[in-house]
C-alpha cells in the first residue's frame, strides 16, 4: 500500500444511497473529486491546481483527461468512508493520482486519475508549474494495480443495428466552476443511457447488475445547453455473469465523429445478497444480439 499524501474523511449523505441499498456507483466518483479538491485547497505548493487561475491564454484549469475505476465492495449508510490519495507518473504536462476508498478499513474502491493542466478557452495542455511538479513528485508512490478492463472498440454510432442511442439532457447543477460539465456527472449521464438501454430489452428489464469496472476518456469539454446530448451504447462481451459496454458521449447526434467522452464498463449480474449471479440463457441471449 502507497503512502497517502492527502487523506479525506468522507461524509455519506442519505441521498448518495441508491434503490440496491447501497452507496450508488456514481458517488464514488464525487468523493474522489471532493478529496482530490480539498487536498489542493489544503496544500500551498498545490493549490494552483484547483484553479480557475489567469494564464496569458486566459483561465488555466486542472481537468481529468481519463478516469479508471474498480468498484471492490458496496458501502453503505453509517459506514465510516475515507479517501486516500496521492499521484504516480508525473510528468512534464500530465499527472497520475491513485486514489483507495476504505469503508470500515475495508477497501471498497480503487482509481486512477491522468490530470492535465489545460488552458479552458482553447483546450490547450500547459507544462505543469516547476513548484507544483517538484511537490507532485515528492508525494508519488506505487499504488495497487486495478483489475484490467478490455477497451473494446465495438460497434459505431452509424450502425444503428448494434448500437443503442439515448438523449439525455444537461442541466445547470452539472456545470463546474470551469463552465463545463463536471468530470463526474459524465458518470451519471452514461448510468442513465444503460438503464435506458436494460430498459428497452425485455428480457433484461429484471436483471439487477451493478458496475464492477470503468475506464472513462474525456475529449472535450461539454457545456451546459438546450439541446440534448446523445449516448450509443453497445455491448462488447458476455461472460457467465458479467458483460462488457461501451459508450460514446457525441457532441453532434449526426456527427459520429463529434465524441466527448467515451467509457468502457463492466457491469456483473448480481442476486438478492450482492453476489454474482450467472446470466439466464434468455439474458445472454439478449446481450450478445443487443
Amino acid at each position: 500500500m502507497a503512502t497517502a499524501a492527502f487523506t479525506h474523511h468522507a461524509q455519506i449523505r442519505w441521498g448518495d444511497i441508491d434503490q440496491l441499498g447501497h452507496m450508488n456507483n456514481v458517488v464514488f466518483i464525487d468523493l474522489l473529486q471532493q478529496a482530490r479538491a480539498l487536498w489542493w485547497q489544503s496544500t500551498p505548493a498545490a493549490t494552483d491546481l484547483l484553479g480557475p487561475t489567469d494564464g496569458p491564454d486566459g483561465p488555466v484549469g486542472t481537468v481529468v483527461a481519463e478516469l479508471q475505476v474498480e468498484w471492490k465492495r458496496p458501502i453503505f449508510l453509517g459506514q465510516q468512508v475515507e479517501v486516500r490519495l496521492g499521484t504516480t507518473q508525473v510528468g512534464a504536462a500530465r499527472f497520475t493520482i491513485w486514489y483507495e476508498i476504505i469503508a470500515d478499513k475495508e477497501v471498497a474502491c480503487l482509481a486512477r486519475s491522468l490530470m492535465a493542466v489545460v488552458a479552458l478557452r482553447t483546450g490547450r495542455i500547459l507544462r505543469i508549474p516547476a513548484g507544483v511538479g517538484d511537490y507532485l513528485r515528492s508525494v508519488s508512490g506505487e499504488p495497487d494495480a486495478l483489475r484490467p478492463l478490455a477497451r473494446a472498440d465495438g460497434p459505431e454510432p452509424d450502425d444503428p443495428e448494434r448500437m443503442h442511442r439515448f438523449e439525455v439532457e444537461s442541466r445547470w447543477s452539472d456545470v463546474d466552476a470551469y463552465g463545463h460539465i463536471n468530470n463526474a456527472q459524465y458518470f451519471e449521464l452514461f448510468q442513465e443511457a444503460r438503464i435506458g438501454f436494460i430498459d428497452e430489452v425485455d428480457a433484461l428489464r429484471d436483471m439487477v447488475v451493478v458496475v464492477a469496472r470503468s475506464d472513462l476518456r474525456y475529449r472535450e469539454q461539454a457545456p451546459f445547453r438546450s439541446e440534448p446530448y446523445t449516448i450509443c451504447s453497445a455491448v462488447t462481451r458476455v461472460g457467465s455473469s458479467s458483460f462488457d459496454m461501451r459508450a460514446i458521449l457525441l457532441r453532434d447526434k449526426d456527427d459520429q465523429a463529434s465524441v466527448l467522452a467515451e467509457q468502457w464498463v463492466t457491469l456483473v449480474r448480481i442476486d438478492a445478497e450482492g453476489r454474482p449471479k450467472p446470466l439466464s440463457v434468455d439474458e445472454s441471449a439478449a446481450l450478445m444480439g443487443a
